[in-house]
């Protein structure tokens, strides 16, 4: 009836108190069905955001997502438990400047049913990053600590990026 997936989504949001605060509830359940995998997601995405009365804000960005992968073969069933945490806090400054940090966390549990072997696996990554806006088309950005690699995208283009581990990266960004 579903096939090949289905997904419900709802949010509540809205800005409050003379629009200084926001806040985003929402909830997505997501389901995909193939003749051999099905996958059950359930994400809680959550923003806070407050505006000072000078233009600073702080922002508070809150996910957890429980993730199910079934794959079906002939010669073994497996299942994969996954189970993420994200956090993010920032703090910008008139837009002239941004101080954000990062915390992501991905806990795995694999079932191979008929071989009997069982994984169980946790990673986190934390990083802090400041972002200087130079003027209206150049922006410096300064991260340290790890991130989570993946299909990253922004402004309409994707890119996979590798996991990075413990160090130093200078992004500028310039519009033309």
């Amino acid at each position: 009836l579903f096939n090949p997936f289905k997904q419900v989504y709802l949010e509540f949001s809205d800005w409050i108190s003379n629009e200084k605060f926001y806040y985003k509830l929402a909830y997505d359940d997501y389901h995909e069905y193939f003749s051999d995998k099905e996958i059950l997601a359930k994400t809680t995405p959550s923003q806070f955001v407050y505006k000072f009365d000078a233009g600073n804000s702080l922002t508070f960005y809150l996910e957890y997502q429980d993730l199910v992968k079934t794959v079906s073969t002939v010669s073994n069933n497996r299942q994969e438990k996954h189970f993420y945490w994200y956090f993010s806090p920032s703090y910008n400054h008139f837009g002239l400047w941004s101080f954000t940090l990062f915390y992501d966390y991905e806990h795995v549990f694999s079932n191979y049913f008929q071989d009997g072997v069982v994984n169980d696996d946790e990673h986190s990554w934390i990083g802090g990053d400041c972002t200087i806006n130079i003027n209206d088309l150049n922006q410096l950005s300064i991260f340290y600590g790890s991130q989570k690699g993946g299909l990253v995208c922004a402004n309409g283009s994707c890119v996979l990026q590798p996991d990075f581990d413990d160090g130093f990266k200078v992004t500028y960004r310039t519009s033309f």
